[in-house]
């Protein structure tokens, strides 16, 4: 609790604000609220004040950032009233407390419906690939009787499946990263690029490692990120590299993955891995939203892909940022954290 004189000055203060404040109560008193809040909310304190003043009303809330003595902000909730004497205004009285409890659950209740919202865009986005593969080997199967292609949609039906049980797991603890294990990128990048449509598309695998990971979440990241070279890659006006190389060549969108070198440029320790494209890129002023799933660049929703991309890779304690390859294509650079990752990865 504390109250202020009508230029903002405390004249009163107790133990709690104190505590909550780092302050002694002789170093609060007679100084100005600027000590420990900052002008924007001292503006919306004073236009409070006045609408106490002009109202008549008794109190009313305020919701303040409280910056203690050692620079910490505290999220804090105010309930406020004006001091009145035959008509004039002597100052105000506030009880103020931390909410930063409250705060931190309402940004997890927001964070859970975001997800859920994800969830269901990837449902409908990332089930729809293998399921549209898996009906053009039904159709195959119809017309040839061929078993090779049974097999091909059972595949498909598998991975449909493993997708399935990964929003699952993830809606019921939250985590994109369960059972890590040393898993070879090539290996996984392979199986990867078989569960996606690729037209006439190519992957190169420049260098590979062992990683660190969970191979089923991996594997998702991987899909995502080609699904997506491969679908969203012709939405953006071409670079001139970019048209040199289709007047140059009659071959689709190539898609190399190598690794990134550590900061020694010892080959043998690599600090994470890239994927790179030599399509049309990414738009520059979108490139820090790309993984906001609500971002979306055509009617298939480019968004929904590259956030699965990011979670997986936060998951892994792995940071993700986008950028412009050679070629003026898109490349993601995953970097491996020091700390949770350390050597958890080998050369083949």
């Amino acid at each position: 609790m504390y109250v202020l004189d009508e230029h903002g000055h405390f004249m009163t203060v107790n133990d709690a604000l104190t505590e909550m404040t780092g302050y002694s109560r002789e170093g609060l008193l007679g100084e100005h609220t600027s000590l420990v809040f900052d002008q924007d909310d001292i503006k919306a304190g004073e236009a409070k004040i006045r609408s106490l003043l002009s109202s008549g009303t008794g109190t009313d809330t305020l919701e303040l950032s409280l910056e203690t003595k050692t620079g910490d902000r505290i999220p804090c909730e105010a309930q406020v009233a004006v001091l009145v004497h035959d008509g004039e205004y002597l100052g105000s009285v506030a009880v103020i407390r931390d909410v930063t409890e409250r705060k931190r659950s309402e940004r997890k209740l927001r964070e859970q419906n975001e997800r859920l919202d994800a969830f269901a865009r990837i449902v409908s986005h990332d089930l729809r690939n293998p399921l549209s593969v898996a009906q053009g080997y039904l159709d195959l199967l119809e017309e040839t009787e061929s078993l090779e292609h049974a097999e091909n949609v059972r595949d498909g039906l598998d991975r449909m499946e493993s997708i399935v049980e990964d929003v699952l797991a993830i809606a019921r603890d939250g985590q994109w990263a369960t059972d890590t294990e040393p898993v070879d990128l090539e290996s996984v990048a392979r199986d990867a690029w078989e569960y996606v449509s690729t037209a006439d598309a190519s992957l190169s695998i420049a260098e590979t490692t062992a990683v660190e990971a969970d191979r089923s979440r991996l594997l998702r990241l991987l899909e995502n990120l080609f699904r997506n070279a491969v679908e969203h890659g012709s939405t953006s006006p071409a670079s001139q590299a970019q048209r040199e190389a289709v007047e140059d060549a009659d071959a689709g969108l190539s898609i190399r993955i190598g690794l990134l070198e550590s900061g020694g440029g010892t080959p043998t320790e690599p600090r994470g891995f890239f994927v790179e494209d030599d399509g049309t890129g990414l738009p520059e002023n979108m490139r820090h939203e790309l993984f906001d799933p609500s971002v979306s660049s055509s009617s298939d929703g480019l968004g929904i892909g590259l956030w699965v991309v990011r979670e997986v890779a936060t998951g892994h304690g792995w940071s993700v940022t986008a950028a412009e390859s050679e070629a003026g294509g898109a490349r993601f650079e995953f970097a491996f954290d020091a700390e949770s990752n350390g050597r958890r990865y080998s050369n083949n």
